[in-house]
């Protein structure tokens, strides 16, 4: 829908509609940037915007004529009114109802949105482990939302889903051609820089080895 209209005012050149796309990545930045003003120090703040703003993954996705950029910059958006909403002694239903509003829209706009709640959702999870008044009303929150989601996934697996299985034809696109796996994660979180100084002998074993210790860490 944001599409069309964005068509209806700038037309169709393949530059104009991509350029949409770059919009959301700047007004997802300059969302972090007004979040993060007086709640972190300036040398942080440096670093989360540097580190946002040089993601590789973020520059891929961001040259799409897609919803990738769109669902991103949701999620900057309404996941601190998220945050607000759970740490409110009082509830306000405006900031209750905006975050409901946005969410809806990240997860009509494109199933992805499915990944940047659930990171959201085990986050607010393990830091307010001990209030529970922050876990009902995540837990209250998440059913709602699963329960609104119900009509798009339902008509999303009988509309396109079942039919294809049915005839034997629904293959994911991504599965025929090679998975870059570990390596490809790397060089993604790494702007290129594994896959350039690594030997491409070395790369597997060292990518296994990296992200276990991430892993340990965690």
């Amino acid at each position: 829908i944001v599409l069309k209209l964005w068509k209806n005012i700038v037309g169709e050149s393949e530059v104009r509609l991509r350029l949409l796309s770059i919009i959301f990545f700047a007004a997802s930045f300059w969302a972090i940037y007004v979040q993060t003003n007086k709640k972190l120090d300036n040398i942080t703040r440096y670093i989360v915007l540097i580190l946002y703003s040089g993601s590789s993954a973020l520059f891929y996705f961001s040259r799409f004529v897609r919803a990738y950029m769109f669902v991103a910059s949701t999620a900057v958006i309404v996941f601190p009114l998220l945050i607000e909403f759970l740490v409110q002694r009082s509830i306000r239903w405006t900031t209750f109802f905006l975050s409901l509003l946005l969410c809806l829209i990240g997860f009509y706009a494109h199933y992805s949105f499915v990944v940047f709640y659930g990171m959201f959702f085990l986050s607010a999870m393990l830091i307010h482990r001990k209030s529970a008044s922050a876990l009902l009303r995540l837990t209250g929150f998440s059913f709602l939302l699963l329960y609104l989601y119900i009509p798009w996934a339902y008509y999303f697996i009988s509309n396109q889903v079942s039919p294809s299985v049915w005839w034997h034809r629904y293959r994911f696109h991504q599965l025929e051609a090679q998975w870059g796996g570990l390596v490809m994660w790397l060089d993604v979180f790494s702007n290129s820089l594994f896959s350039a100084f690594i030997s491409t002998q070395l790369q597997q074993w060292i990518a296994f080895i990296v992200l276990m210790f991430i892993d340990i860490l965690i």
